[in-house]
């Protein structure tokens, strides 16, 4: 369950500890420059939390007492870059599907640039074993509604892929084909087991896959019954002892 009273006010400071900005956040949010009229202050000792542990009712009515004790410099009237009086957060927000509708025709034709891309490319590479195996763990035995499995299918209609993408399919598959991940899984009584994946495994034996993935990561010690958890780069040498 969500906790209600995690939200809470904060305020940027300038050098002679004045305020220049009156928030209201919960988790990272007095960390992150997202929506606001001025920067984060670099110096983390120049953010601090007026007020902790509130309902977001409370931290909206303190945000909008504190902006209106030192005042907005846009209205002339004190020395904050708040361009609003506060109170008008955006957590909970449902977005309508009107706005969704417009949201996508805004995004379709748009291309990525070649700098985002590499920015992207250079984010995967950087994750880190544990990152890419919950990532796994999570995505392994979804399956597509009809409508999504629709949609999909639609986008790709008429299109056609040029040769060299198709040969770096036809070579992804070979890799996957060769890389094919087998587990270890050790459990309490001295059992052992091999699978091919344990996603789907864990849910049809009652087991929590994300804790499996941690205790294979080291985070858990064990999981029920299952004291260790090791992905092998091979499968194993005899028949009996992979279970599928």
């Amino acid at each position: 369950m969500v906790n209600p009273n995690r939200f809470y006010t904060y305020a940027y400071l300038r050098e002679d500890r004045s305020p220049y900005y009156i928030g209201k956040g919960s988790y990272r949010r007095a960390y992150k420059r997202n929506g606001k009229p001025c920067g984060v202050p670099k110096d983390k000792s120049r953010i601090i939390f007026l007020k902790q542990n509130l309902t977001e009712e409370k931290a909206f009515a303190h945000e909008k007492y504190m902006i209106a004790m030192f005042g907005r410099k846009d209205l002339g009237t004190g020395i904050l870059h708040n361009r609003t009086d506060g109170g008008d957060g955006v957590s909970g927000l449902i977005v309508s599907d009107e706005i969704k509708r417009k949201l996508s025709i805004c995004n379709t034709g748009k291309k990525l640039s070649q700098k985002t891309r590499e920015k992207m490319s250079q984010s995967q590479k950087n994750m880190s074993k544990e990152t890419r195996l919950k990532i796994g763990l999570s995505r392994k035995g979804k399956t597509h509604t009809g409508e999504t499995k629709k949609k999909i299918s639609e986008t790709k209609k008429g299109r056609k892929n040029s040769v060299e993408h198709i040969e770096k399919i036809r070579l992804s598959s070979k890799i996957r084909k060769v890389n094919c991940k087998f587990w270890k899984i050790a459990f309490a009584d001295g059992n052992v087991i091999y699978k091919d994946g344990i996603f789907q495994w864990a849910n049809e034996n009652g087991y929590n896959p994300s804790h499996i993935g941690k205790v294979a990561s080291g985070k858990l010690k064990k999981h029920k019954d299952i004291v260790a958890v090791e992905k092998l780069e091979h499968p194993p040498t005899t028949q009996e002892h992979f279970s599928v």
